[in-house]
């Protein structure tokens, strides 16, 4: 990013999840406040280090910078002239952060800022807490920028400076952003664009809805990504802002790239290569980028001579300014395109020296880029055992920056934000109305006002008086009407936000239920089709991993199963449909199909349930129940172990108890089984699950008439009960 007032790069850790995704964001400056002239002290020579100060400060020419502030901070420090001492500290840091010698300009900024606090100065002490957190953050040291911007927002707070506010949340949703944190971003990007709203800076919404835009392409929401993106780009031709508009513009050309649209990505490649060579003052991170990007569209192309052309342009830059991301973005593409021409000793060379910087260790998406481009170099020359070791490290950094979550959080906090606006519109309609009622009021209490006059003048004119009682007659029912209408219009807009939750609700569940329970096998399952589909796999390492996948397509199964089934049940209209089956008879039939699972382990399954017994059930809904509490116990139970099912009436219903001798369960872990939200424990051999099994049963069971519950010791098995209501 392009700082304004230093001509430096703001480069903030660029990290994603995906192999095709790109953020980039437009940083907010730090404002130097500090060159305003400080308080005078009563002496002459006070005044005169203060005026000097100032100069310095103004100078364009900072060849004499750090000695000149030297020679004037031992003349305040003679003088014991604090102010003069502080703005030197402020100075001198100044000086080492031009350098780019962050850790010397934090120690400078912290000795100015111990003064500052020392004479009771909110204004300095906030801007020092401000430049220091900005100067972690060139430094690329995330956390403590954090902090630090965190330390100066409530400085900020209690001085009501707002403009600063705004900056502070712009940087450390650009800093979330960047570490793959999507949901903090949104939030913080959110609350800077209300505060700039608040003080009427449409200057900066451009800004905003581009750094939006980037999280939504983050997380492959592409429509949301280019609807935001366009709004920048309108925003930023009208106020003139080339710098936003190249940001949008390179935003637009990696959504259309991760869409496959390579004509629309071309466009806005050369679009923002073409502003970016027009503009004096160059952003030579957004430039590196953009000619790496360039060079993406040349790979698809297959024009590779030209690619490899503009990548290594991107590649230089990067290099010449230090910059870490764009370093191991360019070199990622270069992988690629070597790989594109078989050049498999020239591409292992180049991501292994990119994923040897110490600085990028942190750019988990950009780093997952380049790892994906890795396991492609060892994929096509047949080195499986590294390229599926390649393939786990992905595995582990997705796992640590989990996508699911952030996509659900953005999608809620998107939902709320529409459902705040939709309120709004609505606000302002009932006021509107409520402002012509009260307009028409007063109209109506002029009318009756001189009508009254009037009656009062001409006292013997009684058939005016009587028109004059049906005129405020009918005002007063034309008020109760609209009264009516108004109450009418509130009724429905609160209907409306209600169904608005309860929609949003529903949402968050199935989303819960798709992120965890069938995106990840289906994931795995799709890589090792697509291993097989390029001839990248041998029969014999096919041969192995056959067994794997039968249990990943049966697992992924049962999950589809249950999610159908569960859906169907919280659609309106749902009915159950109850027929009556031999308890005992029925539980065998769906045993049959699971004593094969129970065989692996040679665990016996005993069915002990009355022979006699006749129960009214919905057969799909406790199908589902009964196979899913049966498999968690065979999961749970260790090697020639009995699993019981039994049965017992018990207030007017029947109670079905499937009780295992497995490892148990934690007390602790008992409150929230059902609730969907506690991660699965690994079986006894090891045996993977979803962690929404007993959820799906709870729901069903409940659906059903029916109750569940659970009862476990640890180390001695468990009892899972559900009990079927007697219909008869």
């Amino acid at each position: 990013m392009l700082n304004n007032a230093l001509t430096f790069i703001f480069l903030v850790f660029s990290l994603q999840l995906s192999a095709n995704s790109l953020s980039i964001n437009k940083a907010v400056i730090p404002k130097t406040t500090i060159n305003q002239t400080l308080s005078q002290e009563t002496t002459y020579d006070s005044t005169e280090v203060s005026v000097y100060l100032d100069e310095i400060a103004s100078k364009k020419d900072k060849r004499n910078y750090k000695t000149e502030t030297i020679e004037i901070f031992k003349i305040a420090k003679a003088l014991d002239f604090k102010n003069g001492i502080a703005k030197s500290f402020f100075l001198m840091a100044e000086a080492f952060f031009d350098e780019r010698n962050y850790d010397k300009a934090i120690e400078y900024y912290q000795k100015a800022q111990n003064i500052y606090i020392k004479l009771n100065n909110k204004q300095r002490d906030a801007d020092c807490s401000f430049n220091i957190a900005y100067s972690y953050d060139l430094g690329q040291k995330s956390e403590l920028a954090i902090e630090n911007y965190k330390s100066s927002l409530k400085k900020y707070e209690e001085i009501n400076d707002l403009n600063a506010m705004a900056n502070i949340y712009t940087n450390m949703g650009i800093i979330s952003d960047y570490i793959g944190d999507y949901s903090n971003a949104v939030k913080f990007y959110i609350k800077s664009y209300e505060i700039d709203r608040t003080l009427n800076n449409p200057d900066e919404f451009a800004l905003h809805l581009n750094n939006i835009g980037q999280v939504f392409n983050s997380i492959k929401i592409y429509s949301k990504a280019i609807e935001y993106l366009n709004k920048s780009i309108k925003l930023s031709k009208e106020n003139g802002d080339d710098s936003t508009l190249s940001y949008a513009y390179v935003g637009l050309n990696n959504v259309y790239l991760n869409m496959d649209s390579i004509k629309l990505a071309k466009i806005y490649i050369d679009k923002a290569i073409k502003l970016q060579h027009e503009i004096k003052e160059r952003d030579y991170f957004l430039l590196s980028i953009s000619y790496t990007d360039r060079g993406r569209v040349l790979i698809r192309q297959k024009n590779y001579e030209e690619a490899e052309v503009w990548i290594k342009k991107g590649y230089n830059i990067a290099q010449k300014e230090d910059l870490s991301y764009c370093i191991m973005y360019s070199s990622a593409y270069l992988v690629k395109l070597y790989n594109s021409q078989k050049l498999f000793k020239q591409a292992e060379k180049t991501a292994t020296k990119a994923l040897e910087l110490k600085k990028a260790n942190n750019m988990v998406p950009i780093r997952v880029i380049l790892l994906t481009q890795l396991k492609e170099t060892y994929a096509q020359q047949g080195l499986f055992a590294k390229a599926y070791q390649i393939q786990e490290d992905i595995h582990e950094l997705n796992r640590v920056n989990t996508y699911e979550s952030h996509v659900n959080n953005i999608t809620e906090l998107s939902a709320n934000l529409d459902i705040n606006q939709a309120r709004k519109i609505n606000e302002i309609k009932v006021t509107k109305q409520k402002e012509a009622l009260m307009i028409k009021i007063e109209k109506q209490k002029i009318v009756i006002f001189f009508s009254i006059l009037l009656l009062t003048s001409l006292a013997l004119l009684s058939l005016n008086n009587i028109k004059n009682h049906n005129n405020l007659k009918k005002v007063n029912q034309d008020l109760t009407l609209k009264n009516k209408e108004i109450e009418e219009h509130r009724k429905e807009i609160d209907k409306q936000s209600k169904d608005l939750a309860n929609l949003n609700e529903y949402k968050d569940v199935i989303f819960t239920i798709i992120s965890h329970d069938l995106r990840k096998p289906l994931s795995h399952l799709t890589s090792i089709l697509e291993l097989i589909e390029n001839n990248l796999i041998d029969e014999k390492e096919l041969a192995k991993l056959v067994p794997k996948i039968s249990n990943n397509v049966r697992d992924t199964t049962q999950v589809l199963d249950s999610l159908l089934i569960w859906a169907k049940s919280q659609l309106k209209g749902f009915n159950l449909k109850i027929t009556t089956k031999n308890l005992h008879h029925f539980i065998d039939e769906r045993l049959e199909t699971l004593r094969h699972f129970a065989k692996e382990k040679n665990i016996t399954i005993l069915n002990e349930t009355d022979k006699n017994r006749v129960v009214a059930i919905d057969v799909l809904l406790t199908n589902i129940i009964i196979r899913n509490l049966v498999l968690n116990a065979i999961k749970y139970s260790n090697d020639y172990q009995q699993i019981i099912i039994s049965s017992h009436e018990e207030k007017g219903c029947i109670t079905v108890n499937i009780t295992d001798q497995g490892v148990g369960i934690k007390e602790e872990q008992l409150q929230s089984l059902f609730d969907g939200q506690i991660a699965s424990t690994l079986g006894t051999r090891k045996e993977k699950g979803t962690g929404l099994g007993l959820f799906f049963c709870k729901e069903l069971v409940l659906k059903s008439g029916g109750n569940i519950f659970i009862n476990s010791t640890v180390g001695k098995g468990t009892t899972v009960s559900f009990t079927i209501p007697n219909y008869s």
